[in-house]
């Protein structure tokens, strides 16, 4: 938008405001006095002073991944501050790692951070002082990420009920993958005559073996590939099958 102008003397002059970094186009309209009024002018309108900085959206991700992790600065009106530049501190809780010092140039500013455990956590910034908001505060999910081994997990029992063998699928990290489906083969062997086998489904990262187990033992508890997952099934547990209880 414009205005009128009241020229007195040759000379006339009218404010004009834009709370948007934009170059403007400036023309004239001859308001019936018969004048030139071709003349044509651009102006630009810079950002202003930076006045606070944001933790743009980072997505989530998985454990495998490095995370971009970009800050940007911005003046009063939400234009981006390409004339600030200045270092500010990303913070994060959790196992994150990365976190630290940003550089912040013509107000952008990116660090990759990494989470090897599977959690969500909060991204935060410190204070730089000179009025500058740095109040932004965004959460990140790192999902598990894909599973690289199975791991047997049974706890002692007694051979009143069925002998339960768990088996979660984990990622490099020991996280459980819970984007993994398939199967393995269960494997428990003992002293007392004990040599039984069982192939395990395993949905969303884990799954139970059963076996009736009469003869109290110290079992073992052992990993086949017999689906050619192609994970790593070196993991042997080593438990106690205990005697029931008195009848």
């Amino acid at each position: 938008t414009g205005g009128v102008v009241s020229i007195v003397a040759g000379a006339g002059t009218v404010s004009i405001t834009n709370h948007v970094a934009e170059t403007v186009h400036l023309t004239l309209n001859d308001l019936g006095v018969g004048l030139d009024t071709t003349d044509t002018k651009d102006l630009l309108f810079l950002p202003g002073a930076i006045a606070r900085i944001n933790i743009e959206d980072p997505g989530n991700a998985t454990v495998d991944d490095a995370v971009t992790v970009e800050l940007r600065a911005y003046d009063l009106y939400g234009n981006l501050a390409t004339g600030s530049n200045l270092s500010v501190l990303l913070q994060s809780t959790g196992s994150v790692i990365g976190a630290g010092m940003v550089d912040l140039v013509f107000g952008i500013g990116t660090r990759q951070i990494r989470d090897p455990l599977a959690e969500t956590v909060t991204l935060s910034l410190g204070s730089v002082g000179g009025g500058v908001t740095t109040t932004s505060q965004q959460t990140l999910t790192f999902a598990p990420g894909v599973a690289t081994r199975f791991l047997v997990q049974p706890l002692p029992q007694s051979v009143d009920s069925p002998v339960q063998v768990p088996v979660i699928a984990v990622d490099r990290y020991g996280n459980q993958a819970t984007s993994f489906q398939g199967g393995v083969t269960v494997q428990l062997q003992g002293p007392s005559a004990l040599s039984q086998t069982q192939l395990v489904g395993v949905m969303a990262g884990q799954g139970t073996g059963s076996f009736v187990v009469t003869v109290p033992q110290n079992a073992t508890a052992s990993l086949v590939d017999s689906q050619v997952s192609g994970l790593n099934v070196n993991d042997t547990v080593v438990f106690a099958i205990i005697p029931g209880e008195a009848r």
